[in-house]
């Protein structure tokens, strides 16, 4: 049996491989924990800023022209609360 013809590749490669993947992995998951800590800043700015410029206490900031502006702002609380979704969910 010692002196058999059939060897399995080194230990070394197959870790080596690993660890790339490993890194890439990692690096992915950092972006999504920023993306993700980001977009839900950005979504809590947005849905504060909805009641506040109901009532005029300050202007809305966003437009698209043929949309409302109460619209656009809504629009931008759950895009930003789509991107954070993404960020947090465990694939």
């Amino acid at each position: 049996m010692k002196n058999s013809k059939k060897c399995s590749p080194p230990i070394e490669s197959k870790l080596g491989e690993a660890g790339l993947q490993q890194a890439a992995s990692s690096r992915l998951a950092s972006f999504r924990r920023i993306a993700g800590f980001i977009g839900g800043a950005f979504a809590v700015l947005f849905m504060v800023w909805l009641p506040l410029g109901i009532l005029g206490v300050v202007p809305f900031a966003l437009q698209i022209p043929g949309e409302s502006l109460l619209r656009t702002h809504a629009g931008a609380a759950v895009a930003c609360l789509m991107v954070t979704a993404w960020a947090y969910w465990e694939a």
